[in-house]
């Protein structure tokens, strides 16, 4: 079982905006990858956010992922395109990954929204 991750609010709105920094990364975009409001992206890049909820989890997991470069490795990728491909709904596929991602990761609390 893994550890809790500590989110750092700071560290959140530093990397955010060194995010943001490169090129093809918008707070819409973010947003949109993140399943987010905007403007829930726009007060972490403004450091106004006063707690870390799940939803900001989802955010700082996804900045942190982003910046270290962490690829989607081809098999996973041919898998989704496939499974898609054949009329799989891409509904269904995310909550499926989000199921798989709470067994793996039991103590990060409940299903991001």
């Amino acid at each position: 079982m893994q550890a809790k991750r500590d989110y750092s609010l700071d560290a959140l709105t530093r990397d955010l905006n060194a995010l943001l920094a490169r090129p093809g990364y918008t707070q819409e975009t973010i947003a949109q990858r993140t399943r987010l409001d905007q403007p829930v992206v726009s007060r972490a890049k403004h450091g106004t956010l006063r707690r870390v909820t799940p939803r900001i989890e989802r955010l700082c997991d996804y900045v942190d992922r982003e910046l270290r470069g962490v690829a989607i490795p081809d098999g996973v990728a041919r898998s989704v395109q496939a499974f898609l491909v054949a009329g799989g709904d891409p509904d269904l596929l995310v909550r499926s990954i989000d199921l798989l991602a709470m067994a793996v990761q039991p103590t990060r609390g409940t299903l991001p929204k």
